[in-house]
């Protein structure tokens, strides 16, 4: 199994070697080859030097970026790969997670569809104590809502506050099953999707990456299939914490509103 794996990094190099170190023990459980490429688009501020000696069982390196943002620094990464489509996948991550120590070994005996674009592995928030996946495609009526909650903070601080911090999805139980969308902590692609985008063009700093994938798997009628037994936690926020809410805010309403523009406003 050929995999690609690039992890966006921003001023969380403690966090990147922590994640490294999962990678490292999970593919040290599976009995199977994988060819493991991790390439960290690093959007720093301030940079550190890493010891990529220190992992052996995967090619690592580093493309240094101004901050481009969390999947403009991945397309990048992806968009200058000469043979994107030689990959069996392609995963675009943060660095503030921890694989399971049998994600590779389940990953390479679970069997997937050639329809599949998008396998979501179970992303367990250990800040929200819930798996994080979108079952059903947002309406247009709840989306627009959403552009408008992110236009105004004061808004924003109201519903974090009281409903989204109510919501739980603890579905350790669930089964594989067909979804909209997977959390885009770690965004798990399959070599049909770059059959149809060998580019990645996402003209947005931050936000709604899984909105987009979502989008641009339906429009060609591929699927995203969830996949429980593919375990990751996810600490979160390592970067995104840092930043003020108008400024998240800020951010969430140009991701909301090109998504909407493109993808409902039709």
């Amino acid at each position: 199994m050929n995999f690609l794996l690039v992890a966006v990094n921003y001023n969380s190099y403690d966090a990147l070697m922590e994640y490294l170190d999962t990678i490292e023990m999970s593919l040290s459980q599976c009995e199977k080859d994988i060819h493991l490429k991790v390439v960290v688009a690093d959007n720093s501020s301030i940079r550190r030097e890493i010891l990529s000696y220190k992992w052996k069982r995967f090619q690592l390196s580093f493309v240094q970026l101004d901050n481009w943002g969390y999947l403009g620094g991945a397309s990048y990464v992806i968009n200058n790969e000469p043979h994107i489509e030689c990959y069996d996948y392609v995963a675009i991550s943060n660095v503030d997670l921890r694989l399971d120590e049998s994600f590779f070994s389940t990953l390479v005996e679970t069997n997937i569809p050639n329809e599949v674009a998008w396998v979501a592995p179970s992303i367990f928030s250990l800040q929200e104590g819930r798996d994080k996946w979108t079952e059903s495609r947002p309406s247009k009526k709840r989306f627009k809502a959403l552009c408008f909650l992110f236009k105004y903070p004061i808004l924003y601080r109201l519903y974090y506050m009281s409903l989204y911090r109510r919501k739980r999805k603890v579905l350790s139980n669930e089964m594989e099953k067909d979804i909209y969308a997977g959390h885009g902590a770690f965004i798990l692609l399959t070599r049909s999707f770059f059959k149809h985008y060998p580019k990645i063009e996402y003209p947005v700093f931050l936000f709604c990456e899984e909105n987009f994938f979502a989008e641009l798997i339906r429009e060609v009628s591929l699927k995203v299939r969830y996949v429980p037994s593919l375990k990751i936690w996810d600490s979160e926020h390592v970067s995104i914490g840092k930043m003020n809410v108008k400024r998240q805010c800020k951010y969430n309403y140009q991701a909301h509103k090109y998504i909407y523009d493109r993808f409902y406003n039709i």
